[in-house]
C-alpha cells in the first residue's frame, strides 16, 4: 500500500509589537507580547520539524515578511503567503494549495499553544488515516479549536463561522454536520490568547521544563526570566 503524504499547515504572524497578542495587553506590555509569540512561532517550528514523514507549510502574514520567515525557518519549510478576506478563506486557501500538491492528509495548526503535546499532532494524522474518518478537530478551552485536519476539501466546514468567538468550535461541528462528515476529535487544550491563557501557561511551567520532547525552550526561558506570577496578580 503507497504511503499517504501528509502535511501540517502552521498559520502564523510575524511578531511585530502592537500587532500580535494585544489581548495579553495587559498584563503584558505590547513588545513583551510580541516577544512572547516570537518564542511560541520559533518554538513550534523546532516541534514540528521532528515530525516524521510531514511537510510543514508556513501560512504566512504579512506578505512582506517572506523574507524574514525564509531565515527563520528550517529549509525544508514550504512557505505558503495567506490569501483571502477572513480566516476561512484563508484556511480554504491553505488546503487547496496543499491537496492540489498531492497531499492525502492535511492538518492545520496556529502557533499559539507552545505547550500542546507534540503527540497529539502525530494523533491527528493517526486518525485521519481511518477510512471512515473524514475529518479530525482538536478543542480549545475557550470554545475554539487548535487544529484541523481534512483529507478533501470540505469548504463548508470553514464558512459562516463567527471566528474569534467562543462558539467556532459547535458551530465548525455544525457545518460538518451539513457536510455529512465523520469527525474524530482529539484532547482538549488552550490557546494563549489572553491573561487566562498566560495562566494557563505558566501553571505549566515545571512541566515544560521537564519535558524531554517537544521542549518550548524560548517560552520556557521567556516564562522564567520575567516575572509572569506578579504581572497576573497585578
Amino acid at each position: 500500500m503507497e504511503k499517504m503524504k501528509k502535511a501540517l499547515i502552521v498559520v502564523a504572524k510575524w511578531p511585530k509589537a502592537g500587532m500580535v497578542k494585544t489581548r495579553l495587553c495587559p498584563p503584558l506590555s505590547h513588545e513583551q507580547a510580541a516577544r512572547l509569540y516570537r518564542c511560541f512561532l520559533l518554538d513550534s517550528f523546532d516541534m514540528y520539524k521532528q515530525l516524521e514523514d510531514v511537510d510543514v507549510i508556513v501560512s504566512y502574514f504579512p506578505p512582506e515578511t517572506r523574507d524574514i520567515f525564509k531565515s527563520s525557518t528550517p529549509k525544508n519549510f514550504i512557505l505558503l503567503e495567506q490569501s483571502g478576506a477572513d480566516l476561512g478563506e484563508k484556511f480554504i486557501h491553505a488546503f487547496e494549495y496543499s491537496l492540489n500538491h498531492g497531499y492525502d492528509l492535511v492538518s492545520i495548526i496556529g502557533s499559539d499553544h507552545p505547550s500542546l503535546p507534540v503527540a497529539f499532532v502525530r494523533e491527528s494524522y493517526n486518525l485521519l488515516e481511518k477510512p471512515e474518518t473524514d475529518m479530525v478537530i482538536g478543542p480549545t478551552v475557550d470554545g475554539g479549536y487548535y487544529m484541523l485536519g481534512l483529507k478533501a476539501l470540505h469548504r463548508r466546514v470553514f464558512q459562516d463561522i463567527s471566528w474569534s468567538t467562543n462558539t467556532v468550535f459547535t458551530e465548525t461541528l455544525e457545518r460538518a454536520g451539513e457536510a455529512k462528515l465523520n469527525v474524530a476529535s482529539l484532547p482538549v487544550w488552550y490557546d494563549v490568547d489572553d491573561g487566562d491563557g498566560l495562566r494557563l501557561l505558566y501553571n505549566d511551567l515545571k512541566e515544560l521544563r521537564n519535558r524531554k520532547s517537544g521542549h518550548p525552550e524560548r517560552t520556557v526561558r521567556f516564562l522564567t526570566e520575567h516575572d509572569i506570577k506578579a504581572l497576573l496578580s497585578s
